[in-house]
């Protein structure tokens, strides 16, 4: 590698140089040779915008990682109150049982909290 060039390895490097103006190349390491591609990893940049690159870097994964928290406590919030809403349910209508009364099929329902009285009679 040329004096006064570094190899820059931290993920989205690329889009960020890009995104604030640092001249950069993309660095082939290799080949694989099962698929015939290249192996590009990191980019290649001048030592001087190592230290803008690197900052920049860290601020952008603070914010994906920013993101990705209020991603996860949405994703729990809607869980929560999915639970909340099918316990309440449970609760409140409770589950229906079919009872033989006398020879007659009965079907019994809990409506709401409690009422044990309300009988339907099922053919």
């Amino acid at each position: 590698m040329n004096p006064g060039l570094m190899h820059f390895e931290l993920r989205g490097a690329s889009r960020i140089a890009k995104k604030i103006g640092v001249k950069y190349v993309p660095c082939l390491t290799g080949f694989d040779y099962s698929s015939g591609r290249p192996e590009i990893v990191g980019i290649i940049i001048h030592i001087g915008s190592e230290s803008i690159l690197s900052e920049a870097c860290h601020q952008q994964a603070g914010i994906e990682q920013d993101a990705w928290s209020a991603k996860i406590g949405k994703k729990w919030e809607l869980m929560v109150r999915k639970l909340l809403i099918g316990q309440r349910l449970e609760n409140e209508w409770g589950n229906e049982e079919v009872v033989n009364n006398g020879g007659k099929s009965v079907k019994k329902s809990a409506k709401h909290k409690g009422n044990d009285n309300e009988v339907i009679e099922i053919g």
